[in-house]
């Protein structure tokens, strides 16, 4: 006895404009957003090496350079045992144990906006960046 397939295709049934159809939903509902989230934590990151003298308008290469000359280093946290501590931390020649900044993941609140969280250890203030409304 045959298998009927009730209401999966393959892909040999799938239409063309239901391709079309499918990646656009997904350039919108996926591949959108994550740009954005992307693009806020980037922004992020460069008002933290800014604040320490690195210009941020200038290629990889130099800033690299920069950070190297002003004794900034950036590694990125990524530990399963300790998820609430991802990001980025910044740290600078002068304070060896205590970092300058630390970057988090961008996540999203109730309303669909998406935040990324900025401690300033050595100022001793939290900043939250973004707020842009990324779903929706």
């Amino acid at each position: 006895m045959d298998k009927v397939n009730l209401g999966k295709k393959t892909v040999w049934q799938i239409s063309l404009d239901e391709i079309a159809h499918r990646e656009a939903l997904k350039e919108e509902l996926h591949d959108g957003p994550v740009k954005k989230a992307v693009f806020i934590l980037e922004a992020a990151v460069d008002r933290v090496l800014e604040e320490l003298g690195v210009d941020t308008s200038k290629d990889q290469a130099d800033q690299f350079m920069q950070q190297w000359d002003l004794g900034v280093t950036v590694w990125e946290h990524d530990d399963e045992r300790a998820p609430q501590l991802n990001g980025f931390f910044f740290h600078t020649g002068y304070d060896a144990y205590t970092p300058y900044a630390w970057v988090g993941d961008a996540r999203m609140n109730h309303l669909g906006e998406c935040l990324v969280d900025i401690q300033y250890f050595q100022k001793g203030i939290l900043v939250q960046s973004g707020g842009v409304k990324i779903l929706g």
